[in-house]
């Protein structure tokens, strides 16, 4: 099934917008989870350092002279048989005794460890790691069990809080723009903040901490814009994001103007095929017809009659000849061994020769005139394809004006190019025609007037035989004022 341009669009585009809409899904999935990962990140930050303020605090206390012995603390918790459990907080050796060298904290905390007591169940270590199902949430119940009495001993010290949190927050790229305070959640009272009295802005976003659970006491960390971070994170996937979606519409474009360009170029070969055909035929016709009349006349031919009949038939031979002449030179010039003759020509001269034989053939009044300086001004170029883009662009000022028509040819050096243009006073050519006069096989559209015939080849050759020559062509033309082809050859 042969799908239109249009068609073609229309299905690529909705694929494109399917692309867009899932990379734009993925994205946001892609956000909200690294969001949610950079939450847990910040909650487990906080813990971290809350960790390691409290074990320093109880590092000061091993090491306090004043306090000697033990510290207990109970605190009761249920699990699925209600039963009470209780914290005491004892000598490392005691606790490495009980657990068989199992610890529940990291290394440095120092001389201080836990044991559990359960008075109903004997395995009471291992019923409560059981009930908490991780060794992080028995690690997390056991440091807010020691909050509770540690705090009374020695009060947080928010600023070694914030100084270890930085820390923290420094592994995750957070820097600055945050404010940790100590509050009770209960009221949303504020103990102390760092830095002292600070304003909290509507852009900050709050992570609440609780280490306490009897008083509700907690950490609250107000950071700026932590989106920005996510963000900053996805800089790279977004990026390249954008160049493979960037990438898809520039190859979808590309694709549509390949399309478009070889349909245009079928239509046109389709058109130039028809067009060739009755342009074949028709002279072919006439001069049959016109020796067929002198040879069945039945009276002897006058040589008025005979003259009129051959001159008919020589004309059309003459349209014939340059017709095939036109495909010949662009199937010459298709051919990969196609090479210029390239010789020192004289422009007065070619193009006097050119205009003696347009003389010989043109159908209309035609006033040419010629300014080439120097007279003697010469060009390296094969002189053969030279007159034929000559003979084309002269040709197309006589075609495209009414009579009398008006060509001017000049010829001039320009640094170290020679410049040769024809200008006609003719209908000139719409300006969203003039990018496409030198496509091969297109015709600017007559409307209704059929008397200019062509084949969309002229221009077509002009071009490329100016471009093998290591040349330029550029037309100027204004609608009802005419035409300016200039052809810019190496001297």
């Amino acid at each position: 099934m042969k799908l239109s341009l249009r068609t073609t669009a229309l299905v690529v585009s909705i694929v494109l917008c399917a692309v867009f809409i899932y990379q734009l899904y993925w994205l946001a999935g892609l956000y909200r989870t690294m969001n949610e990962q950079l939450h847990q990140n910040i909650l487990n930050a906080m813990e971290i350092a809350d960790h390691n303020e409290l074990f320093r605090r109880l590092d000061q206390i091993s090491k306090n002279p004043e306090l000697k012995g033990s510290i207990e603390s109970a605190v009761s918790i249920n699990d699925e048989g209600g039963s009470p459990k209780s914290l005491r907080i004892a000598s490392k050796s005691e606790y490495t005794d009980r657990l068989q060298g199992r610890s529940v904290f990291q290394e440095d905390s120092s001389n201080i460890d836990i044991s559990i007591d359960n008075r109903k169940n004997p395995d009471g270590f291992q019923s409560f790691r059981q009930n908490a199902r991780t060794t992080e949430l028995l690690a997390a119940f056991l440091q807010k069990g020691l909050h509770q009495t540690v705090d009374d001993l020695y009060p947080v010290n928010l600023a070694v809080y914030d100084s270890l949190l930085s820390t923290q927050l420094d592994s995750l790229g957070i820097s600055e723009g945050y404010v940790i305070q100590l509050v009770r959640l209960r009221d949303d009272s504020v103990y102390a903040s760092v830095p002292p009295h600070a304003v909290l802005s509507d852009d900050m976003k709050q992570y609440d901490y609780l280490f306490e659970t009897e008083n509700q006491r907690a950490y609250r960390l107000s950071l700026r814009n932590p989106n920005r971070q996510v963000i900053k994170q996805m800089a790279g996937i977004m990026a390249t994001s954008a160049v493979i979606f960037t990438l898809l519409i520039y190859i979808f474009i590309y694709l549509l103007r390949t399309i478009y360009r070889l349909q245009s170029e079928e239509e046109l070969k389709t058109a130039f095929t028809n067009n060739m055909t009755h342009e074949l035929k028709t002279p072919l016709a006439v001069a049959y017809a016109a020796v067929d009349a002198l040879l069945v006349s039945e009276q002897p031919v006058n040589r008025e009659k005979q003259s009129k009949y051959l001159t008919i038939a020589k004309e059309q031979m003459s349209h014939l000849t340059g017709l095939v002449e036109q495909i010949l030179s662009m199937s010459k010039e298709n051919d990969r061994h196609f090479e210029l003759i390239r010789e020192k020509v004289g422009l007065n001269e070619l193009i006097a020769l050119v205009i003696a034989r347009l003389n010989m053939i043109k159908d209309k009044k035609v006033d040419f005139k010629t300014d080439v300086q120097p007279p003697d001004l010469t060009v390296y170029a094969d002189k053969t394809h030279l007159s034929h883009m000559l003979n084309n662009l002269i040709e197309n000022g006589i075609k495209y004006s009414d009579e009398p028509a008006f060509v001017l040819i000049r010829a001039w050096k320009v640094g170290n190019s020679v410049r040769i243009s024809v200008e006609d006073k003719g209908r000139g050519i719409d300006a969203k025609h003039q990018k496409r006069v030198f496509d091969k096989f297109y015709r600017v559209p007559a409307g209704n007037r059929h008397d200019v015939k062509g084949y969309g080849l002229g221009l077509f050759y002009v071009k490329e035989m100016t471009e093998k020559h290591g040349g330029s062509v550029r037309l100027v033309s204004h609608p009802g004022k005419g035409s300016e082809f200039s052809i810019d050859l190496p001297q």
